[in-house]
């Protein structure tokens, strides 16, 4: 793309080299591709493409919004749904996964969440899931087979905050919430 290009073609380039690129529906799970680099992009996009193409593609359109103003710096994930809901995207299932990670703790926002000090401990087991599968590079909605007790091993190295249960009551929270599922849930049904 050239640099000496106007506000005009960067807002034309953006919508439709946008809705080219990325899929309708798997636009932007914003806080994967944001606070999780090693996210499998092809999942969001649905592409073919290696990896790294498909994630300097996502961080070229996010750059445009950017420049334009469409969009502030990523500060939360709710400014990038905010903006793929004002550009016409259909993401409204990325909704509760949105609510759910601005309220997932961390160290330094455990006075900013609710709940009670169990809700608050299992909203932090979540989150280390979604981080150790993350961290293996699974897609969350398609953990392979033997993922889910690679990431239990992982999660039980942490005493302080997993049992061999509450990794199980955790894990089956997050299903509930539609946060993570392993790829071949059929064959346990």
């Amino acid at each position: 793309m050239s640099k000496n290009i106007t506000k005009s073609n960067l807002e034309l380039w953006d919508v439709i080299e946008a809705k080219k690129q990325i899929t309708h529906d798997g636009l932007l799970d914003t806080a994967e591709v944001m606070n999780q680099p090693k996210y499998f992009i092809n999942q969001l996009t649905g592409s073919t493409l290696d990896k790294i193409a498909a994630e300097a593609r996502i961080n070229g359109i996010f750059d445009i919004a950017i420049k334009l103003g469409q969009i502030k710096d990523p500060d939360t994930p709710s400014n990038w749904i905010a903006w793929a809901k004002r550009k016409g995207f259909d993401i409204d299932h990325l909704d509760q996964f949105n609510n759910f990670q601005e309220s997932i703790l961390t160290s330094d926002t455990l006075e900013k969440v609710g709940g009670t000090d169990i809700e608050r401990r299992r909203n932090k087991q979540i989150a280390a899931i979604i981080e150790h599968a993350n961290a293996l590079e699974y897609p969350l909605m398609s953990i392979p087979y033997g993922g889910k007790k690679k990431i239990k091993d992982t999660c039980l190295k942490n005493f302080s905050l997993f049992t061999d249960s509450s990794f199980d009551h955790a894990w089956k929270e997050a299903k509930r919430k539609g946060l993570i599922e392993v790829e071949n849930i059929d064959s346990y049904r």
